[in-house]
């Protein structure tokens, strides 16, 4: 399955990051203990600056240097990759590979404090011209900052994915929607994605899904040899526990829950994967 043809839309705090622009960083903090660096091919970027943001638990941190190299490290506070973009002098983006982030590109969140929102983090490897493919022509960078958080309200509060696979705590850091069926694909730094397909008018209560319904949670598997997604058949129960109207123009709906169930891979029906503990709370939009 490839997730290339999706549209991206990131319906979380991502969306705020991403639309700000630029200039929009003279008002995050400044202070002067906020301290960056890094290099491109082994070359020190010249007198880089530091400001970074945070709503809710997503951070955006930005080294600009004075020749006008730009990076930008996105995350969130429980230390899972959300994206690396490189801009050049010359105006050329560079970003992580866009899949399973955390295999193709070292990021460490070395520490957090949450009352003083200060961070520090440090990262290596490549950025890539086209992050879909590693054929592509990239750039090596690594570095490392320590800066405080200039804290933003969020357009929507609260709104996340998040559940246990085998008991490892999974988070989502971004989103592709297929707006023919409804269906958002929530992919974290790790190998695994959750699939959702649930239509913004679903009635609170408790719901039951196996691989055929056409309202149903599922978990996806990447596959380092051949580059890919592996959806696995999903048998399980969600419930929702609430549904707003979001934006009734576009039928998007707010809609709240929590999920379970176990994934059995296809090709191999001996390994199973479990998913527990689900919650969401995100926007869906009418099927």
């Amino acid at each position: 399955m490839k997730i290339r043809h999706l549209f991206i839309l990131i319906v979380s705090a991502v969306l705020l990051f991403s639309c700000t622009p630029e200039s929009s960083f003279s008002t995050s903090t400044t202070s002067s203990n906020n301290t960056g660096n890094f290099s491109i091919g082994g070359v020190a970027a010249t007198s880089p600056t530091t400001t970074a943001k945070i709503t809710e638990n997503l951070i955006l941190v930005n080294l600009k240097t004075s020749d006008n190299h730009q990076l930008d490290v996105e995350f969130n506070t429980n230390g899972n990759l959300a994206s690396a973009t490189l801009v050049t002098a010359d105006g050329t983006i560079y970003k992580n590979y866009k899949f399973y982030a955390a295999n193709y590109f070292t990021f460490h969140l070395d520490s957090y404090n949450e009352s003083s929102r200060r961070v520090k983090v440090s990262f290596s490897g490549k950025l890539y011209l086209n992050n879909e493919n590693l054929s592509s022509e990239f750039k090596n960078i690594s570095g490392s900052f320590e800066a405080t958080c200039r804290n933003i309200a969020p357009l929507v509060g609260g709104l996340e994915i998040k559940c246990k696979i085998n008991n490892n705590q999974w988070y989502q850091t971004n989103a592709w929607y297929d707006g023919s069926n409804a269906t958002y694909r929530w992919v974290s730094d790790n190998e695994y994605l959750i699939i959702t397909t649930v239509n913004s008018t679903s009635v609170i209560g408790e719901y039951t899904f196996s691989p055929g319904s056409s309202n149903k949670f599922e978990l996806a598997k990447f596959d380092t040899n051949d580059l890919q997604y592996k959806v696995y058949n999903c048998t399980g129960s969600y419930s929702v526990t609430g549904n707003q109207v979001y934006n009734e123009f576009l039928g998007q709906n707010i809609v709240t829950g929590t999920y379970n169930f176990t994934a059995v891979n296809p090709a191999n029906p001996s390994e199973q994967i479990t998913v527990s503990d689900g919650v969401f709370k995100q926007i869906f939009t009418q099927e």
